[in-house]
């Protein structure tokens, strides 16, 4: 009996700390579910929408840090081929494919001369940290040198035409009204976007006088202008420029009027492009290329085919305004972008680099990859 109370009193629970039986092991957690792989064309657009400076080089080096960071790599040739796609897709599946390229060419640099150098992996990914922010740190710096450099081309009682809002073109003007200098201003409409006017409000409010003005009428208004300065998507190995389009009118009127054209642009938009026409910017969906015009539905042929029109009593206003909006909608989705300005239509570029000639660009490509 008394071993069987003996035996009854330890399988009691324990009622203090003392003596306690050891507490059973929980059951095994479930295990963490995987991190979820860095969706680049998301993060490439998170970070483009969130300075009104950020520029497509620069989000895709900040995506790119960004999937280095995230990566669970654990070879070299592991993170090189996750690199590799990622580039591949910032190159091809967005409207600012071309200038992303260019951010991309610098980064896969970065990479190959680190992998080059470095043997020990983990100090490899910090070293391409650094590098990428480092870099991104650095980028105030060129829209300040490049308008250093190009001040001494903007004269008192200057006319300039600019096409399309460029924030290095805005830090050139910037710098030129700083210097007490007094110009004035004439800004193309820009469509389809409202480009033109957000330069016209962005000068105004520093004081520049500056008048927004109808794409058609840049013919009329190069009569009295001294000087073009346009941006860039990218500056290409021809030494032309893809920028917003509209531009390659500008130039080839402003050649024909002798007034010079000078592209202002940091050496990070420098691409690995040989464009021989409109035609052969190297990308795909619509970057720059017109698209189909959309097909009209059965139930819109009222207000697209003449023979189904109503008579005039029955068109109302508001059907005609009806009519318009869609045109104009439709206008926004089959119109390109992007247009290639040849290297015959560009006078300088200012860069980062100094005051280029447009015949220089490939030798400061050629120095990016030795």
């Amino acid at each position: 009996m008394a071993g069987k109370k003996s035996n009854s009193r330890a399988a009691s629970p324990p009622r203090g700390g003392r003596g306690k039986s050891p507490t059973p092991a929980a059951a095994p957690a479930a295990a963490a579910a995987p991190a979820k792989p860095l969706d680049v064309l998301e993060h490439f657009g998170e970070v483009l929408r969130s300075s009104t400076d950020m520029t497509p080089p620069i989000a895709a080096i900040k995506t790119l840090v960004e999937l280095v960071t995230q990566s669970s790599a654990t070879t070299f040739n592991e993170l090189h081929t996750v690199l590799s796609a990622a580039m591949t897709t910032l190159q091809s599946k967005h409207k600012h494919a071309i200038a992303a390229s260019a951010g991309c060419t610098l980064f896969n640099q970065f990479a190959m001369k680190t992998f080059t150098k470095e043997h020990n992996f983990e100090r490899t990914k910090q070293l391409l940290v650094a590098r990428g922010n480092d870099f991104v740190l650095s980028v105030d710096s060129f829209r300040d040198k490049i308008a250093h450099i190009g001040n001494p081309f903007i004269q008192d009682d200057a006319v300039i035409l600019i096409h399309s809002y460029s924030r290095v073109v805005m830090r050139l003007l910037q710098r030129a009204a700083r210097d007490n200098k007094r110009f004035t201003v004439y800004v193309t409409e820009s469509r389809p976007t409202e480009s033109g006017a957000r330069a016209v409000e962005s000068l105004r409010k520093r004081g520049i006088p500056a008048h927004l003005i109808l794409d058609s009428a840049v013919g009329y208004i190069l009569e009295k202008v001294d000087l073009v300065l346009v941006g860039a998507e990218g500056v290409v190995e021809t030494g032309g420029i893809i920028n917003h389009i509209g531009t390659y009118q500008v130039a080839m009127v402003a050649k024909e009027k002798k007034v010079p054209v000078y592209a202002v642009a940091e050496s990070y938009k420098f691409v690995r492009l040989f464009p021989l026409d409109q035609y052969d910017l190297g990308v795909e969906h619509d970057v720059g290329i017109l698209a189909e015009a959309p097909v009209a539905a059965d139930d819109d042929i009222d207000l697209l085919a003449p023979s189904a029109l109503p008579s005039p009593k029955e068109v109302t206003e508001a059907q005609s305004a009806a009519a318009r909006a869609q045109i104009v909608t439709e206008m926004a989705h089959t119109n390109p972008t992007l247009d290639y300005t040849p290297p015959r239509y560009i006078t300088l570029l200012f860069t980062d680099k100094g005051v280029l000639a447009p015949s220089a660009v490939s030798d400061e490509l050629i120095k990016v990859f030795l």
